[in-house]
């Protein structure tokens, strides 16, 4: 059996050489007759009834519509005689059809052409220009019987598209509100939740927040509209160890529908959340006269062993040594000899603990010592 596929004579074109077929017609097997030929089959086929009906509606076959609205065009095809089977539209460009969603189909930037219902016979042009200056755009829809004669249908449309000035104000960007914040201390393995909020701009468009520099496992919800006007996205983040220290983050407010936007840098300072503790008395006598040692002891936290120990108001005379581990402690001597006019006196001395890292937080301890006369 042999299955045959019938190109209408719209479809040929003679070339020097021979009798060519262009592809450009992108009729892949709508119809297939089977058991002979196409060629050589006698079809009572008529000229198929084209039916275009628009919105906007069409006047001499024309539509006019302005930039920005929507051309809709819906168009049909049927044989007289009831052979629909063999019936199919499309858009027709010098001696070729072409039907809807043909890769080689010219349309013009954004309109779409599909099938209704994937129903060959019925299509539907949409388009919504946007132009700056007057456009004329010509379409010719078609519809051809692909079996027997060929017989065809054409109508031309031409659609002007009229350029429109919209009038509105300065297109300024949105606005941080003042309850933002430029600095914020934060800690390390503690979660952190903030507020951005923006004001937006005069025209009351819809506004984007976003960030190109979130930190670590940081996430920034979708701007979302408040009961105030504002819109407002949440900033969450837990910082890590690795994290301590200074940490910009930059947030962008944008017009949804514009390109004006402007930016917060907001300065997180991520402190260690550990810190190391004192372990020393709070008090201490000393004798004049006698030579105090004075082991100021502190327990080191779990990032570090490595800790400052720094004195202030210390006695005339008096010395604080380098820290040292011992045992586990972190151990500087205070070493002093009180003399004789120091007797009966009582001295406040501060130390203050602080590990030797970024981020750390420094702790304090408050020591008095009681002179007493031999």
């Amino acid at each position: 059996m042999t299955r045959t596929v019938f190109i209408p004579k719209k479809f040929l074109r003679t070339a020097v050489g021979g009798l060519i077929m262009v592809s450009a017609i992108a009729l892949e097997p709508y119809d297939v007759i089977d058991g002979v030929t196409a060629a050589s089959v006698t079809h009572p086929t008529a000229q198929p009834t084209l039916n275009l009906t628009a919105t906007p509606g069409i006047s001499g076959n024309k539509i006019e519509i302005n930039s920005g609205q929507t051309v809709s065009i819906k168009f049909s095809a049927t044989d007289p005689k009831g052979y629909n089977q063999y019936v199919v539209v499309g858009l027709v460009n010098g001696n070729y059809l072409y039907p809807p969603n043909s890769s080689r189909i010219s349309l013009p930037s954004g309109a779409t052409f599909n099938n209704v219902n994937n129903d060959r016979t019925q299509a539907v042009f949409t388009w919504t220009p946007s132009v700056t200056s007057v456009l004329h755009e010509t379409l010719t829809f078609g519809a051809f019987n692909t079996y027997g004669s060929g017989n065809s249908s054409v109508q031309a449309l031409t659609i002007t598209v009229n350029s429109v000035v919209k009038a509105r104000a300065e297109n300024n960007p949105p606005k941080f509100t003042s309850h933002n914040t430029t600095h914020e201390t934060v800690f390390a393995n503690t979660p952190v939740s903030l507020s951005v909020t923006v004001q937006p701009d005069k025209d009351k468009d819809a506004v984007n927040i976003n960030s190109n520099d979130l930190p670590g496992d940081a996430t920034l919800s979708a701007a979302a509209l408040n009961s105030k006007g504002l819109w407002v996205s949440t900033f969450n983040w837990t910082p890590t160890k690795d994290e301590l220290g200074e940490v910009n983050v930059t947030f962008i407010a944008t017009d949804a529908n514009e390109t004006a936007s402007r930016s917060l840098t907001t300065k997180f300072n991520v402190e260690s959340d550990l810190t190391p503790s004192f372990a020393s008395p709070a008090s201490q006598t000393v004798v004049v006269g006698q030579t105090l040692v004075f082991p100021v002891t502190v327990n080191p936290d779990a990032y570090t062993t490595k800790v400052a120990i720094t004195p202030t108001h210390l006695p005339k005379g008096a010395t604080l040594g380098s820290p040292k581990l011992v045992n586990g402690q972190v151990v500087a001597n205070l070493t002093w000899t009180p003399s004789k006019n120091e007797a009966n006196h009582q001295y406040k001395v501060i130390f203050t603990a602080e590990d030797q890292m970024t981020g750390a937080r420094p702790v304090t301890q408050t020591v008095h010592f009681t002179v007493k006369a031999k």
